[in-house]
């Protein structure tokens, strides 16, 4: 969930485009961020933002870069 819905902020399809970047990501990483916690996981997102998002950066072309970095922040 985009850190706009959780705050309870007015949103628009741009959140959309954030969480298939986070999903993306989830996809990449073969894991979800803070996986111990929902809650900390959301609060995170919310807080903080993704850190970089991918474990292993050199595995991924320049190109999925860019569009993480453009759904994402």
């Amino acid at each position: 969930m985009a850190p706009e819905m959780i705050m309870g902020k007015p949103h628009n399809m741009s959140v959309d485009v954030w969480s298939f970047g986070t999903l993306m990501m989830e996809l990449a990483n073969g894991e979800i961020p803070h996986s111990s916690s929902d809650i900390k996981a959301m609060f995170c997102a919310v807080t903080e933002g993704h850190p970089y998002p991918l474990k292993n950066p050199q595995k991924w072309s320049k190109g999925f870069h860019r569009f993480l970095r453009k759904c994402l922040y």
